[in-house]
């Protein structure tokens, strides 16, 4: 299973098949930002960079996103986002990427 995140124009995550699935906003920008970095990074970094102000709040908000992301991607065999309880990173054997020039 193979998985392609389109950041330009309307942000989406597709299948294999080419089914566009429902799943939150916040957590298709946080796959393009970990996808982009590369590496892992701190979970509070990720929840500053989308919700900045009250890092409580923002870490709530994160869980929460990372949550939802979980439960619609269930069927998926293994997580596309790994999320321990410091920090985050791309599981990378899902996701396929293009560019264009």
């Amino acid at each position: 299973m193979v998985f392609r995140l389109a950041t330009l124009g309307r942000c989406n995550l597709d299948d294999e098949t080419g089914n566009v699935l429902n799943v939150p906003t916040q957590a298709l920008l946080i796959s393009a930002y970990l996808f982009d970095i590369g590496r892992p990074v701190a979970r509070r970094d990720v929840a500053n960079l989308l919700w900045p102000g009250n890092a409580e709040a923002a870490l709530r908000n994160l869980r929460s996103t990372l949550r939802r992301f979980a439960l619609a991607m269930k069927n998926a065999p293994a997580p596309l986002i790994i999320a321990d309880t410091n920090a985050l990173s791309l599981n990378r054997i899902w996701w396929h990427a293009t560019s264009t020039s």
